[in-house]
């Protein structure tokens, strides 16, 4: 009964808000139209009686929209304030998760154009007040209205969010969409970093080229720039207040799943475009020194510098979020949990995510490579022509540098954790997924390259094509073939050492018990202590 009574009343309040609130904007943006007229600088002229409906309509949505809205949300607070469990309903967090990432993107999006044309505007390049003024004026009314609302829901949910009362969906899902904003907000901000690097470089290398054109492309680059900051700093600066020592759940967040979550996103996220990056940089300077490129310094260098405008804020944002993430798992482990250990698993799989990655582009360049290699024997010993080599190598070579040395760091990471904690290590969920994903992915590999080979050699035996042609043009696809084989082979090897280390190991024994504790206890705080006095080698886990 309850929970059918919270879905009506939030469904019927989320639906009449929406309501109203398209009716006041489309109100604020008619009130400010007209008073724009009034000033005597008429933006169109516009029909009397088409302005009059689009008023009507937009009080009635206000009229009909509003009252609704406030007796559903008034039974809502009287509910609230009645009975606290209302308060930690996951309907509730539900709502007001909903309508937090409503309003955010709405004044977010807001936030961006204005400045980009206000900034149009002081550059002196901005389209005729005929066609601007109409768009302020909408922009305007949408910040208004979604920055209001925003306000008041963002400050309602920060309140309730420190009640450490609160479980289950009504506890993640205000984190949920905390942490979503700052993910959006920060790649904003290393979007328009990387915009404004690139600019500055056209600017200083290639002026002529961006005669005319550097304004706009300013003025949209410092819109993002300051939507990006102003959503991640709002957003991160309060996860960061709910880890801190004065904050009533310091602990449950830094224990918490989606802060983990995000923290790892970010940085494999980050992670994956510094690799790009400076494989980009390899084969500018690769391609550089070859002589494939041609063309004046000036535009070789800005060639060669435009990966780095976006590895530098990407490999800040890896630097600080990995940071983080060291920092907080070091005070989790000075006061260890018998519930589950997010950090040391975010973490975990962070590294084996990380190495299938960078695995992933090793092979991709070491794969054309060896294809490489192999064309260049067959053309030595055949008439066929080996043809242009060198995009080839510049292209391919990168990759292969980056990825592989970007694997073998982490895969030493991984070995030097197996002896440290070899039982654990061994038998956990990401070394699995990180195997088999191997494992898949070679097999792949070797299913289609393997099958374009046997297809070039039955072509030869069938009298089809003529052997050095096929050998030739099968030596690409070889060239995977062997890689993903070695791939496949080696961490074949690792997992039947693991397999075999699992099944030399005896079986735990696991014990059911039943605690019983009184209704005020801290249920939690009970089992960190029966954790603490627990014989070595044994472990303590919740099982609900």
């Amino acid at each position: 009964m309850a929970i059918a009574r919270r879905l009506y009343l939030y469904g019927i309040a989320a639906i009449a808000l929406a309501v109203w609130a398209v009716g006041a904007v489309r109100l604020l943006r008619e009130l400010g139209m007209t008073l724009w007229e009034l000033l005597g600088r008429p933006a169109v002229i516009g029909d009397p009686e088409a302005f009059r409906a689009r008023l009507s309509l937009s009080v009635a949505l206000l009229l009909v929209g509003f009252p609704i809205w406030a007796v559903h949300w008034w039974l809502v607070e009287r509910a609230v304030r009645m009975d606290a469990a209302e308060q930690r309903s996951a309907v509730r967090a539900a709502f007001l998760a909903a309508v937090l990432a409503a309003t955010f993107g709405f004044w977010l999006a807001s936030v961006v154009e204005l400045v980009r044309l206000a900034l149009l505007w002081l550059f002196g390049v901005s389209e005729p007040g005929v066609m601007s003024v109409p768009r302020v004026l909408d922009e305007l009314a949408v910040l208004a209205v979604a920055g209001t609302l925003w306000l008041g829901h963002a400050r309602l949910a920060r309140k309730e969010q420190r009640d450490p009362q609160r479980r289950e969906l009504a506890d993640w899902l205000p984190r949920l969409y905390g942490y979503g904003a700052a993910a959006t907000g920060l790649v904003v901000l290393v979007v328009a970093t990387a915009n404004l690097l690139r600019i500055g470089l056209d600017a200083v290398l290639l002026p002529d080229a961006v005669t005319g054109t550097l304004r706009f492309a300013l003025a949209s680059a410092i819109g993002l720039l300051v939507g990006g900051i102003l959503a991640w700093s709002v957003h991160w600066a309060e996860a960061l207040s709910l880890v801190s020592a004065s904050s009533p759940v310091a602990e449950r967040e830094l224990r918490s799943l989606v802060r983990w979550t995000y923290l790892g996103f970010i940085v494999f996220v980050s992670f994956l475009a510094v690799l790009v990056a400076c494989a980009a940089v390899l084969d500018d300077v690769l391609a550089w020194m070859l002589g494939i490129r041609d063309g004046e310094s000036r535009q070789r260098v800005r060639q060669l510098l435009d990966p780095v405008t976006w590895l530098l804020p990407a490999a800040f944002s890896w630097f600080y979020h990995r940071r983080v993430m060291q920092q907080e798992a070091a005070v989790l482990a000075g006061h260890p949990s018998a519930g589950p250990d997010w950090a040391r698993g975010v973490s975990r799989f962070l590294v084996y995510l990380s190495a299938f990655a960078s695995l992933a582009l090793a092979v991709l360049g070491l794969g054309g490579l060896v294809g490489l290699l192999l064309r260049a024997l067959i053309a030595a010993v055949t008439t066929v022509p080996l043809g242009t080599w060198l995009p080839d190598l510049a292209f391919q070579l990168p990759p292969a540098v980056v990825g592989g040395v970007a694997w073998l760091v982490l895969w030493r990471d991984v070995l030097e954790r197996s002896l440290r904690e070899p039982e654990s290590e061994r038998t956990s969920l990401s070394r699995r997924v990180y195997l088999y994903g191997a494992l898949g992915s070679s097999v792949l590999v070797i299913l289609g390259t393997a099958g374009f080979v046997l297809y070039q050699l039955i072509s030869v035996v069938l009298g089809i094509r003529e052997a050095a042609t096929a050998l030739s043009e099968a030596a690409p696809a070889f060239g995977f073939t062997l890689v993903a084989l070695g791939v496949l082979v080696y961490h074949g090897a690792v997992l039947r050492a693991d397999t075999r280390a699992a099944a030399a190991r005896p079986a735990s024994m696991a014990v059911r018990l039943i605690l019983r504790l009184p209704p005020e206890s801290d249920v939690d705080a009970v089992i960190r202590e029966l954790a603490d006095h627990v014989p070595p080698g044994a472990t303590l886990e919740r099982a609900n």
